[in-house]
């Protein structure tokens, strides 16, 4: 079996650095392992596993609040929202740097991606700030970790493929995240603060009056109502995750179509393209996860990672800093739903082992992905603020990010530390 094992191990990474996509990875691997230990005959689990995978009812509201996001985005609620938070937060020192952490915020309860979240608000944001001449690099620092709260606020959509892939309640996981979101937003808004007072940010703004913030409210109502309607509902026990984005879906085109106007009819059949490309990307990475999965119990190796890690000389809370750690490392090199098809048949036993819960952990693992997403060479929300000017440059970008690290690396301990913060709303859903 050790004979097996590696030959596995070796076509993965072999696989991994010929540049192939990690879904067809983890079927080959998938596929080999069966033969190892089933034979010809049990190639028959490669459509079975497939079948049972694509049969998880709550895959369906995946698509759903990808429509949803991307009728937002190209529906324009991101510069109403941005607006919003521009009237009520610039004044603050650091102004607009601010006004983009609460619109990242806000805008990420409607997207629940980080790329969506980034792309959106930084078409709007970071003319704005140009024009007003702040700090070009802390500009885009705020926009990528402000878009990297689409992981954890809900509706998350990495948030989805964790509870799909480990089994635990994706309303309770989203309701978990509104928190933790919250803390990570107000650190990365004290650190603007302190810096602007520092003297780094050496631009005044103007206050608006009573008269403008309301009207920005106003404008961007609608809009602003599908939180409530969409997370609110499932908090109270009014509608299921599936239910939730299909309610999200209809009211995104209500309120783009028919109250804003900024989305025709002509329109829908490319957000349904877009839908349809980032929706089956998804569903093949954790279709070949679930055949992954299945030899990986085969094989017995959860339960042998399991008893080797309980076995370590090592505290709980040792433990979980170990694996963050991995999560850390691996993170530089895989984007978020990869990270967690090839690590969670792995990491969840453990973790479940330990007695911790598995909601906690799937907060704590959002705040972890999180930081990839900002990180080389994979961090797509780097490349996507890289295309939204041609005056933008990686260098630029990333720089911008490396002083809120240290903004994420304590919004993680907190998480760790005061488990608390993720699990008192959901203990209190309807």
């Amino acid at each position: 079996m050790a004979f097996e094992i590696s030959v596995l191990l070796f076509i993965m990474l072999f696989l991994f650095a010929a540049g192939i996509p990690i879904a067809f990875v983890l079927t080959a691997v998938g596929l080999v392992g069966i033969l190892f230990q089933l034979g010809v005959p049990g190639l028959y689990q490669f459509a079975q596993q497939f079948w049972q995978g694509g049969m998880n009812f709550i895959y369906i509201c995946i698509p759903l609040f990808i429509f949803m996001a991307i009728a937002l985005e190209k529906g324009k609620a991101g510069g109403l929202i941005f607006e919003v938070a521009a009237k009520w937060l610039k004044r603050l020192p650091g102004g607009l740097l601010i006004s983009t952490i609460g619109a990242s915020t806000i805008f990420a309860a409607l997207s629940g991606t980080s790329i969506a979240t980034a792309a959106t608000v930084g078409l709007v944001a970071y003319p704005e700030m140009m024009k007003r001449n702040y700090p070009k690099r802390m500009t885009l620092g705020a926009i990528s970790v402000g878009g990297g709260l689409g992981m954890l606020i809900p509706p998350s959509i990495p948030l989805i493929v964790y509870g799909a892939l480990t089994g635990e309640s994706i309303g309770k996981l989203f309701i978990a995240g509104i928190i933790p979101g919250i803390v990570l937003a107000s650190l990365f808004c004290l650190l603007i603060f302190f810096r602007a007072w520092r003297g780094d940010v050496a631009v005044a703004e103007q206050t608006s009056t009573w008269r403008e913030k309301f009207v920005s409210i106003k404008n961007a109502f609608w809009g602003l109502l599908l939180i409530p309607i969409v997370i609110g509902g499932m908090y109270l026990g009014y509608f299921t995750p599936t239910e939730a984005g299909a309610a999200g879906m209809i009211l995104s085109l209500v309120v783009t179509m028919l109250i804003y106007r900024t989305l025709k009819v002509k329109d829908i059949p490319e957000i349904l393209g877009d839908t349809l490309r980032v929706s089956i990307m998804i569903f093949v990475l954790l279709l070949g996860a679930a055949l992954f999965s299945y030899v990986m119990a085969l094989y017995g190796i959860p339960a042998l990672a399991t008893k080797w890690v309980l076995g370590l000389d090592m505290s709980p809370l040792g433990i979980i800093v170990m694996l963050n750690i991995f999560f850390l490392i691996l993170g530089c090199f895989v984007d978020a739903i990869s990270l967690m098809v090839i690590s969670l048949p792995f990491a969840y036993p453990v973790i479940t082992a330990l007695g911790f819960d598995g909601v906690w952990f799937g907060i704590v693992l959002m705040v972890n992905i999180n930081m990839a997403v900002e990180t080389p060479p994979v961090g797509l929300n780097l490349y996507v603020l890289k295309g939204i000017s041609k005056d933008i440059t990686l260098a630029d970008v990333i720089m911008g990010v490396i002083p809120f690290y240290s903004c994420e690396l304590v919004g993680l301990m907190i998480v760790i530390l005061f488990p608390w913060l993720s699990l008192w709303l959901p203990a209190l859903m309807g």
